[in-house]
């Protein structure tokens, strides 16, 4: 299934060794990501048998989630270097990490289904977006589903314990960039991410030839969230797609 590609550059956010160590370091649990994750998996179900692709797989910590699932074999993909040579360092059994372009080095639908967690925030445009997620559709089997979890538009101006999204919505237009400080184990990594409106994820997805499912904005009631966000707006905009 796997095949060679030359990656080629990205005018992508991209992570230092240092902010990728710290990034590596953060867990799910305990975290705010762990609202988007749960509600991922609740809807991803039992991955036994499956073959799965990560699209922005970071330090690995989203292709691990998949594998833990029951995913047979996962591949992790991301386009920087020191997030890919990080995640390779974990030496984990049914998980290959690959650096990519603008192509992905899978088969045509050779893959069972996919995620994106927090990754098309850091895409600059939409594009971009849109060539990402059409390599995304190629290597999908017909009727696969594809999970993207992303940044919800409403959130911004709220504080999360992971990472406050400071701002105003009022100011922002699709494509804005927006300083997001993530806080880690090792201290905080700020990404400069870009703002996306749902209309703009369901532009690009429909573009292509996903039909959008659903779209869910979960929140938390979780005592470990006490005097931030979680439970009055979803940080998370999770949107099940389907390949037609």
């Amino acid at each position: 299934m796997m095949q060679q590609n030359d990656p080629q550059g990205s005018d992508a956010f991209t992570y230092s060794t240092e902010d990728a160590d710290a990034y590596g370091s953060l867990e799910i649990a305990g975290t705010t990501y762990e609202i988007g994750f749960d509600a991922l998996a609740e809807k991803l179900g039992d991955l036994t048998g499956t073959r799965w692709l990560d699209f922005g797989a970071g330090a690995g910590r989203s292709s691990l989630f998949l594998r833990n699932l029951g995913a047979a074999f996962v591949v992790g993909v991301d386009h920087n270097f020191t997030m890919v040579k990080r995640a390779k360092q974990q030496n984990v059994s049914r998980v290959a990490y690959a650096l990519i372009g603008r192509t992905l080095p899978v088969a045509n639908e050779a893959i069972d289904g996919a995620i994106s967690c927090n990754v098309y925030t850091e895409i600059p445009s939409k594009r971009d977006m849109e060539v990402a997620t059409a390599e995304i559709y190629r290597v999908l089997k017909p009727s696969a589903r594809f999970f993207i979890m992303t940044a919800n538009p409403e959130s911004i101006g709220h504080v999360y314990k992971s990472f406050p999204r400071t701002g105003s919505i009022e100011h922002l237009s699709s494509g804005s960039r927006v300083l997001c400080v993530i806080n880690t184990p090792e201290g905080p990594v700020e990404v400069e991410d870009h703002y996306w409106t749902q209309d703009d994820y369901y532009d690009v997805l429909q573009s292509v030839g996903f039909e959008v499912r659903a779209a869910d904005t979960p929140i938390s009631s979780r005592d470990s969230f006490v005097g931030t966000d979680e439970s009055i707006i979803g940080p998370f905009l999770i949107l099940t797609c389907v390949k037609e």
